[in-house]
């Protein structure tokens, strides 16, 4: 399980990429037009390093991890980091959107 638990966590690396190059510029060119401060979740993940750093933290938790008692333990974890990983990305990129929208009644 330990094999599969790495792979699993290694995705984290082409999502960090992705959301590095494609993803947040994307997003940071759309906030560029609005009149708001962003929320520090926001500024945090557009960071360049920041998807990269997640998903290396991602990969180390595993890689220790596996050497804890139960077998199943590494692929927990592989699965919880890269699910919130992407969740992280994801919920700091809409943050504006939603905040925005709260204040259009």
């Amino acid at each position: 399980m330990r094999g599969a638990a790495l792979a699993i966590s290694a995705l984290g690396v082409p999502w960090a990429l992705l959301a590095t190059f494609k993803l947040g510029p994307t997003f940071s060119a759309m906030f560029a037009d609005f009149a708001t401060a962003l929320p520090w979740l926001t500024m945090l993940v557009l960071q360049p390093w920041a998807p990269l750093a997640l998903a290396l933290g991602s990969f180390v938790a595993v890689a220790v991890s596996s050497t804890a008692a139960p077998k199943w333990a590494p692929l927990v974890i592989a699965l919880a980091t890269l699910a919130a990983q992407v969740a992280l990305f994801l919920i700091g990129m809409y943050l504006p959107i939603w905040s925005l929208a709260g204040q259009v009644r």
